[in-house]
C-alpha cells in the first residue's frame, strides 16, 4: 500500500492565492506571509506531486 501524504490545508489556500494573483509577492501580500513561505509551500505541493504547478516569468506566474 503507497503512504501518500496530503498538503496541508494552508498551502492549498497558498496555491489558491497565486493562482487568483498571478504572483508569489501578491499571494504573499494577501496572506500576510512573507515571498519566501509561499515559495517553499508551492515547491513543497511541486514535490509531493512531481511536477510544477506554474510557469515562472519575469513578471509573475
Amino acid at each position: 500500500m503507497m503512504n501518500v501524504r496530503l498538503p496541508s490545508m494552508r498551502s492549498l489556500q497558498t496555491l489558491i492565492a497565486v493562482a487568483q494573483t498571478g504572483s508569489f509577492s501578491e499571494a504573499a501580500k494577501v496572506l500576510h506571509v512573507s515571498q519566501s513561505t509561499v515559495s517553499k509551500q508551492i515547491q513543497q505541493l511541486e514535490e509531493g506531486i512531481g511536477q510544477p504547478l506554474f510557469e515562472r516569468h519575469a513578471g509573475g506566474v
